[in-house]
């Protein structure tokens, strides 16, 4: 979800969220089997595999500030997690024309 205000000096201001929600159907185990390319013929791949969290979430929010010369700051925050993960981002952007 989003919106746009517009300030009385030409300033437009832009907040932003959004909610994701990811679910596994099925299994939520990947897992590949590979042998190094040096190996010799016939050798045994080997398999490896994780566990992954059926049910993730994410939550993102930010802000655009625009002024009538172009000018453009962009903030952004994000967090993620399930069960046993977490993560957490933050970025900052300012754009300039010359």
């Amino acid at each position: 979800m989003g919106a746009q205000f517009e300030q009385g000096d030409g300033m437009r201001v832009r907040p932003r969220v959004a909610l994701m929600v990811s679910q596994f159907v099925g299994g939520a185990s990947p897992q590949a089997s590979a042998t190094f390319a040096s190996d010799p013929a016939g050798a045994v791949p080997f398999t490896t595999k994780t566990r992954l969290d059926r049910t993730q979430f994410a939550l993102s929010a930010g802000l655009q500030m625009l002024n009538i010369k172009g000018a453009l700051v962009t903030a952004d925050a994000l967090a993620s997690g399930s069960r046993h993960t977490q993560a957490y981002g933050l970025s900052v952007r300012m754009e300039m024309p010359f």
